[in-house]
């Protein structure tokens, strides 16, 4: 039963865990680390979804970049030589780290088949027609 002193109270003061206990990372992350500001010619909302949902900065550049080299075949310039250096070099680290994600899936399924032969066998039944 609460008194009303008490609610009056409890409308001032805010107690711990009283109200939202949410919190946004990305926001504590950006006090960690270079802040950058983005100035969106646009709806700032619909730029954060697109990038989260549909295609990040990276993967659009990437499309834009392989349709100008795409369409820029028999021509030749600087430029072009630049960009075609830079895709290669983009397409050489993405499977690079293709690589390295998969020796590190094989080298934890090598520690789980040695240390639990039993999840191991289950994993590899669970997945079989995955």
């Amino acid at each position: 039963m609460s008194t009303p002193y008490i609610q009056m109270i409890e409308q001032i003061m805010r107690w711990p865990w009283s109200g939202r206990v949410d919190q946004d990372f990305n926001a504590l992350a950006n006090l960690l680390s270079p802040h950058f500001a983005f100035n969106f010619a646009g709806n700032a909302d619909i730029e954060k979804d697109v990038v989260a949902n549909i295609a990040s900065y990276g993967n659009q550049l990437g499309l834009i970049s392989k349709v100008l080299l795409e369409i820029s075949e028999g021509h030749s310039s600087e430029k072009l030589a630049e960009l075609t250096e830079m895709v290669d070099k983009i397409d050489k680290a993405k499977a690079d780290h293709k690589h390295k994600t998969k020796r590190a899936a094989i080298e934890a399924m090598e520690r789980l088949r040695n240390h639990d032969p039993d999840a191991f066998a289950k994993l590899l039944s669970d997945n079989a027609n995955s």
